[in-house]
């Protein structure tokens, strides 16, 4: 079974009915919103639904070592809150994510993502994947990752190690992917996986280009030193 761990603060139009979709796959176990605002989503008292309201924006890295502390399920999915995908990879997931790999994220060129910000992006492939002419594999991946590798991604629970805190947007998934491999576990991108969505929203905004350098530093430090990371969860 599979955890989904949201994090959100903009509440993106259309969210709370994205939640309601998600829940209806039978491989999805709950859904943990860690909610950055003030104001409750109304999630329909959906059972399979835990919302944390925080009541100020916690960022990214606290939300997602709080979602991973609090679920309940072998496998966690991340997923960022301004995207649609097709539900049937929760099943494609739980089906061949094994204890010995490592994260399993996105590669929007292999037939992948549909992106609203990529220049003349062939929608016409987008519908023939809907009508399952094309299924979802996957493809390891080392360093070529592409960008929007962790707007959604998945890994078994106990593979995923709490990012220090004094982290806060950047790099969380960097430090992870490189630990995975310092564990000697490979990492793979979904191919033919249907999903829209806008990459690199973040990075654009002038506020964030300090929370980049700082996060970089930390980065830098971990990524450089894991057994201080295991120290840090621990492990040692």
């Amino acid at each position: 079974m599979i955890t989904v761990i949201l994090p959100t603060m903009l509440i993106p139009d259309g969210v709370a009915d994205k939640i309601q979709e998600w829940s209806k796959s039978p491989f999805v176990k709950e859904i943990i919103v860690i909610n950055n605002t003030n104001t409750e989503i109304d999630t329909k008292n959906n059972p399979k639904v835990i919302q944390i309201v925080e009541g100020e924006n916690k960022y990214v890295v606290p939300a997602w070592n709080k979602g991973y502390l609090q679920s309940s399920s072998d496998i966690l999915c991340f997923a960022n809150d301004d995207i649609d995908f097709d539900i049937d990879v929760f099943e494609f997931i739980s089906n061949n994510l094994t204890k010995d790999m490592g994260m399993v994220g996105m590669d929007e060129y292999h037939g992948n993502g549909v992106w609203e910000d990529e220049p003349g992006c062939d929608r016409s492939r987008s519908e023939e994947r809907r009508g399952k002419r094309f299924p979802m594999k996957l493809k390891e991946v080392v360093t070529d990752r592409k960008p929007g590798f962790a707007c959604i991604w998945f890994i078994h629970k106990e593979n995923y190690m709490r990012i220090p805190q004094d982290m806060k947007i950047f790099f969380n998934d960097d430090i992870l992917y490189y630990y995975q491999i310092y564990k000697g576990r490979k990492n793979y991108a979904l191919m033919n996986f249907d999903i829209v969505g806008k990459v690199g929203q973040t990075t654009i905004k002038p506020w964030a280009q300090e929370f980049m350098r700082k996060d970089q530093a930390v980065y830098i430090k971990y990524s450089n030193n894991y057994s201080l990371l295991e120290s840090y969860n621990g492990i040692i």
